[in-house]
């Protein structure tokens, strides 16, 4: 990116952010302060994520903080042979591969092409916490270099964080331009509301970025609504749920999972636009046109898209299809799509995990060879993933 005369400023399209939120600081490496001794306040079992994006002319960095809690320092303390002093030998090493461990669960986009991070800086700090054990806080910089294509065309940047994707605690992501540089859009705010987590805000409900919370709650008031009208009416509630949505948990439980009968729950997605079309020459007009064109989208926020977190349903189909119905593994169907295995099996896994949610589910109409339900089930309080 160059702020040479005559070239246009860059113009970053919208930052879709998955299940965090990030922030950009200004200084050149990570400062951290310690706490006061104190129970940590998101509970002694936390680990809260603080990510800070900031885009600069040929140059993109990625301020990451972790604080844990009382208990996964004694964990990591224990688990590494460390003791909790910022500058002892072992813990200088503990940090330098934890720098490398969790630049593996970060992921930055531009137009859908990972941007390689390096490390620029790292820090550790311990405070005291409760019972005499203390927390440790994490302060990472990445970089990647931009393409100076984005000086004359728009460019989508896109951030996901898979570490410690199991642990409560707080998530935040903040993003912020540098000069010359435009944030047409993004989907995080500028500004964060714990100061670096060194200040969590005490209502955990209304101070919190929104995050799918907020999306699901609307399923759920709408799903109390549908309820409502069946008790007080004695009509059946369908739900609404396909088998390409249930099958990766694209669903919310409580919300668009309320009902009676799920009668398209073993349709997959693309099947259901071919017998939309066939219903529309039926009975012309009855389903809009817009409905066909637009991209799919839960609208639950604005410009939401289904492709935000899942791939294009041609092909989300042909691996659910594989996996489920002919029950392949993932690098034979990675081979016979000839598609990325990473991505197979992110697949494969939201099917596994998601099961926990389809053995809660209405019961279904049988369309295909194998359908969710009866036919097809699997334990929920385990660890199997392909």
């Amino acid at each position: 990116m160059s702020s040479s005369a005559g070239k246009r400023p860059p113009v970053l399209g919208k930052a879709r952010l998955v299940r965090c939120f990030l922030s950009a600081i200004a200084a050149l490496s990570v400062i951290l302060f310690p706490l006061p001794s104190s129970a940590h306040p998101m509970g002694n079992f936390s680990i809260s994520h603080y990510a800070g994006i900031r885009i600069e002319q040929g140059l993109v960095e990625l301020r990451y903080l972790v604080d844990m809690a009382e208990i996964p320092t004694f964990q990591e303390i224990q688990k590494n042979s460390v003791v909790a002093q910022a500058n002892d030998p072992r813990v200088l090493g503990y940090l330098f591969k934890q720098a490398e461990v969790l630049k593996e669960g970060l992921l930055l986009t531009l137009n859908g092409q990972p941007l390689p991070l390096r490390i620029a800086s790292q820090d550790i700090v311990f405070s005291p916490g409760a019972g005499n054990l203390p927390t440790m806080k994490l302060g990472l910089v990445y970089r990647a270099d931009l393409t100076d294509a984005c000086t004359v065309t728009r460019c989508e940047l896109e951030y996901h964080d898979t570490n410690f994707s199991g642990r409560v605690g707080w998530k935040e992501i903040i993003t912020s331009a540098g000069p010359g540089v435009t944030i047409a859009n993004s989907s995080a705010p500028s500004h964060d509301r714990s100061s670096q987590l060194s200040n969590y805000p005490t209502d955990l409900v209304n101070s919190a970025p929104q995050d799918v919370t907020e999306e699901n709650l609307q399923s759920r008031l709408r799903g109390v609504t549908l309820m409502a009208l069946s008790n007080k009416w004695g009509a059946l509630v369908l739900t609404t749920g396909n088998k390409s949505e249930l099958a990766v948990g694209y669903c919310t439980l409580y919300g668009d999972m309320c009902g009676g009968l799920a009668v398209i729950s073993d349709v997959p997605k693309v099947l259901v636009y071919e017998l939309s079309r066939v219903a529309n020459r039926r009975h012309a007009g009855a389903i809009p046109e817009s409905v066909f064109t637009k991209p799919p989208s839960a609208e639950l926020r604005p410009d939401q898209k289904d492709t935000d977190s899942l791939p294009e349903y041609e092909i989300l189909d042909q691996i659910l299809r594989l996996y489920v119905e002919d029950y392949q593994a993932p690098a034979q169907i990675a081979e016979d799509l000839k598609l990325p295995l990473d991505l197979v099996r992110n697949i494969v896994n939201k099917v596994d995990r998601n099961e926990y949610k389809r053995q809660q589910a209405a019961p279904g109409l049988k369309v295909t060879t194998k359908a969710f339900g009866m036919g097809r089930r699997f334990p929920i309080a385990q660890r199997f993933f392909e």
